[in-house]
This record gives structure tokens, C-alpha cells and sequence, in this order.
């Protein structure tokens, strides 16, 4: 049966109301499901998760197409270590064991280029998906020697966060 109204609300509206049913939802251990009849496309929860998942699916199908070439991340097997695989950064300049900083090289790139992106001896040039679905990634924090000495500073003050500073300053100066 075909419904005789669509659902009315903005994006925001929608992920909103779906965020609200779901935490009723679980609040009630799925006791308060209300299906309204007729149906209600702006209120009835089965409606809304079907018109989020719905939205959703078009702008993730419109994000695949505009990036459907195939992208490669190059890694350096000669400077990995310990390991921590080491990626070239954009533009063939240096090296990188953070991903957010790798380049990403077109498949068209590559291939006009086997010899030097791909060698099978040194530089392989892997899917940039495959990193990210085969691949455990942990995200490296470096040490800031200045942050590290405020950081101490506040431990020893008995101070948890820059904001409590700051709000302790303000107060004790009003």
C-alpha cells in the first residue's frame, strides 16, 4: 500500500526526531513503538528510520560516484619500521606514518608510473580502502615539550582541564 503523504521534515528535523525514538526505544525496551493509523510520515518511527536510511543512501551514492577512480596510498617498505608502515605524502615529497597527512594517487597515476610507485621491492602502491578495511590503525599523538610542561603545571595546581583554568582566572578576578 502506498503511502499518501512524505515525510515533511529538513534533514536536521529528521535525524532529530529518529534520535529521539531511539533513545525512547531503549528507555522502554521497545514497548513505546506507535504506528499511527493512517500513517504519519513526520512522526511514525518505522516511517522516519525508513526516510533517514532512504536520504542517506542518496547522498552516499552520490559520494561514491564522484570518487569512483581508484586511489592509492604508496608505502615505503624501506623506511618501515617497528611495525608502523611508512606512506609517501602528496606530490612524491617524503614520508609519513600518519595517514591524514599520506598522499592518495590515482590509479591513473600509478599506472603511468609502474616502475616508481610500484616496484614489488620497495614502494607498493595498496587501495586506500583495503588500508582501512584490512589494516589496524591507531591514531599517534607527539609530544608538545611546552603543552607537556602546562600539562604538568595543572596536575600539580590540581587543575583538570584548560577551561577550569581559564574559569578559576575569571572568577578570582571579577
Amino acid at each position: 500500500m502506498a503511502r499518501k503523504s512524505e515525510c515533511t521534515l529538513s534533514d536536521l528535523e529528521l535525524i532529530e526526531k529518529v534520535d529521539q525514538w531511539n533513545d525512547r526505544l531503549i528507555k522502554s525496551g521497545g514497548k513505546d513503538w506507535v504506528l499511527s493509523v493512517p500513517a504519519n510520515p513526520d512522526s511514525d518511527p518505522d516511517l522516519l528510520i525508513e526516510e533517514l536510511l532512504s536520504r542517506f543512501k542518496k547522498v552516499i551514492s552520490g559520494l561514491v560516484t564522484e570518487t569512483s577512480e581508484q586511489m592509492y596510498f604508496i608505502i615505503s617498505y624501506r623506511y618501515s619500521d617497528n611495525g608502523r608502515m611508512m606512506f609517501w605524502r602528496p606530490r612524491n615529497a617524503d614520508y609519513t606514518t600518519n595517514l591524514l597527512e599520506a598522499g592518495q594517487y590515482s590509479e591513473e597515476v600509478v599506472r603511468a608510473n609502474m616502475s616508481y610507485y610500484h616496484t614489488g621491492e620497495c614502494s607498493v602502491a595498496v587501495p586506500v580502502e583495503e588500508i582501512y578495511e584490512r589494516y589496524q590503525i591507531r591514531q599517534e599523538v607527539r609530544v608538545d615539550p611546552d603543552l607537556r610542561r602546562e600539562h604538568l603545571r595543572r596536575a600539580k595546581a590540581g587543575i583538570l582541564s584548560y577551561q577550569n583554568e581559564v574559569i578559576s582566572k575569571e572568577s578570582t578576578s571579577n
